[in-house]
C-alpha cells in the first residue's frame, strides 16, 4: 500500500471518529471507529502498515483527546500487534465471529482503561454509568464492524499478484 493511501486510511478514520461520530454521539457515546480499521488493518495488510495506522490514528487521537497523552496510541499499538499475533496463528478476515469478538474485547478494554484513568483523576466513576456507555458503545461498534466490512475488506485487502511465470 503507498505511504500516501495508508496517511489517507488514517486521516479519514480519525477525522470520522472525532468530527463525523463525536458529533453525532449515536445513543451517547462514541464508537471506536479506529479499532475497527486497525482490527480489519491487521488481518489484511503487513504489519508495518497496521503499525503505522495504529500509531498515527493514536497519536491524532491523543492530540485532539487533551487529556491522558499517549493512552490512545500505546493501546492502538498493542491492539495492532495482538491482532498481527492472531493473524500469524491463522485467523482469518473471512470469520466475521473473530472480528467480532475482537472488536468487543478491544472496545471493552479500551474502555476501562479510560474508565479507571477518570476514576484515578477523580476519585471514583459511577458503576452503573461506566457500565451503560460501555454497553452502547460495544453495541454501535458490534453494528459498524459488519456495516462496513464490505468497504474496509475492499479498502484495505492486498491486491492478488500474478503468478511468476518462468523462462518466458
Amino acid at each position: 500500500m503507498s505511504n500516501l493511501k495508508l496517511l489517507l486510511i488514517t486521516l479519514v478514520a480519525a477525522w470520522l471518529q472525532l468530527y463525523f461520530l463525536g458529533n453525532m454521539r449515536p445513543l451517547g457515546v462514541l464508537p471506536n471507529l479506529l479499532i475497527i480499521v486497525i482490527i480489519y488493518a491487521g488481518l489484511l495488510r503487513e504489519a508495518t502498515e497496521t503499525l503505522a495506522i495504529a500509531l498515527g490514528g493514536g497519536l491524532i487521537l491523543d492530540l485532539a483527546s487533551g487529556a491522558d497523552f499517549g493512552l490512545r496510541m500505546a493501546f492502538y499499538a498493542v491492539l495492532a500487534l495482538v491482532v498481527m499475533v492472531l493473524r500469524q496463528m491463522g485467523a482469518d478476515f473471512e470469520n466475521l465471529g473473530l472480528v467480532l469478538a475482537t472488536t468487543a474485547v478491544g472496545a471493552f478494554l479500551y474502555n476501562l482503561a479510560v474508565i479507571t484513568g477518570l476514576a484515578l483523576q477523580h476519585g471514583s466513576v459511577p458503576l452503573s454509568l461506566a457500565a451503560g456507555r460501555i454497553g452502547r458503545e460495544l453495541l454501535l461498534d458490534l453494528v459498524l464492524v459488519v456495516l462496513l466490512r464490505p468497504l474496509l475488506i475492499k479498502i484495505l485487502q492486498m491486491p492478488a499478484t500474478a503468478p511468476k511465470v518462468m523462462g518466458g
